[in-house]
């Protein structure tokens, strides 16, 4: 009776923890200013989610991926042809990885990777020229940020090149970096129509936007669907090899970069201005390094914000059923992009500027 009442009180603890895991990520008068409704409930929503992943619990793009691989009748649920079939990992089926490499390109571009080689370079007692802007750069050993640099320093080896991102960037998004520390690029496979179909497509949901706020006309969305096509066919062909797994490492050494620049000891050298109203901690320190290496003087929340709004709106068309042409309307154009405008809107004030 213990150990039920005990496995009970777990149970109940993780049921909390969910509620508020909900609360944080759910906000109800966003999603009501989205979906243009008063009101809505996450019950309501998990009810529609439940609807559109259907019986296997999977996004029809990866069920029409499944079953091209597996050769099956598209009558017949992938559910049960996935618990039969030993050649596909099932986890990455119905629980794919929901971020894009495009936020890490983005952070880069930002410097952060670089201010943090800067601080590593010092850590060593290593200058980077004549006259070492972190010269009296000193992280003592009586708090936790100097074991960790310790630590950073260690295990580079373990740790992504930028030579091995830079490749990657260029297999997914066409997008290369520039730099002394960069190699020449001998790629296998580049993808150098995506950023003319990105930026095609930002240019169609503008097109749209100034449309759709016009109450004397209706709104074409053909061109956005087509659009939408040709975007998700070029990331469906940069999904392949390291696809899974680098995007993942490259995202977790990037927020381990983020947490060492955002700790005290770190801000009592590169502080930051204090006036500036910065989004993240960390954000003032990669600032406060470019001013001192005389790299760029545009703030890294510039690129932040390319960051998170290009992720999400790569993510929602990755994963979206684009190549379904016999279910898909304009309607479905519409919706995809009167949800997504605040993140699209910010991205393309972004890109211009």
């Amino acid at each position: 009776m213990k150990h039920d009442h005990k496995n009970h009180h777990d149970e109940s603890s993780l049921l909390r923890e969910r509620d508020i895991n909900q609360d944080e990520l759910f906000d109800k008068d966003m999603e009501a200013l989205r979906l243009d409704r008063s009101s809505v409930s996450f019950e309501e929503l998990k009810v529609q989610l439940s609807g559109y992943l259907g019986d296997n619990h999977a996004l029809p793009y990866m069920d029409r991926i499944v079953g091209a691989m597996l050769a099956v009748d598209p009558d017949q649920h992938i559910k049960k042809q996935l618990h039969s079939y030993h050649g596909i990992l099932r986890h990455r089926a119905t629980q794919p990885i929901l971020i894009e490499l495009i936020w890490p390109y983005w952070h880069e571009e930002g410097m952060l990777a670089q201010t943090m080689n800067a601080i590593a370079l010092r850590f060593q007692n290593q200058r980077s020229g004549p006259n070492d802007p972190l010269a009296e750069l000193e992280i003592d050993p009586l708090r936790p940020l100097n074991n960790m640099i310790w630590g950073f320093v260690q295990d580079r080896y373990n740790q992504l090149s930028v030579s091995r991102r830079a490749a990657e960037y260029d297999h997914q998004y066409g997008l290369r970096l520039l730099g002394r520390a960069i190699p020449e690029l001998s790629s296998a496979d580049s993808r150098s129509k995506f950023i003319e179909a990105f930026h095609n497509l930002l240019y169609r949901t503008a097109v749209f936007y100034r449309e759709d706020a016009d109450t004397t006309v209706v709104s074409n969305a053909f061109p956005l669907l087509n659009a939408l096509k040709d975007v998700h066919l070029l990331l469906a062909e940069g999904a392949h090899n390291q696809y899974g797994d680098l995007p993942w490492t490259a995202r977790a050494e990037m927020l381990t970069q983020q947490w060492m620049l955002a700790r005290p000891e770190m801000r009592e050298f590169l502080r930051g201005r204090h006036m500036v109203p910065y989004q993240e901690t960390w954000m003032g320190a990669v600032d406060a390094m470019k001013k001192l290496q005389g790299w760029t003087d545009t703030t890294v929340s510039h690129f932040h914000e390319l960051a998170v709004d290009g992720e999400r709106i790569l993510l929602s068309i990755r994963f979206g059923d684009w190549s379904d042409d016999l279910n898909l309307t304009e309607d479905n154009a519409r919706n995809w992009a009167r949800y997504w405008k605040p993140e699209i809107q910010r991205y393309s004030c972004s890109i211009i500027n």
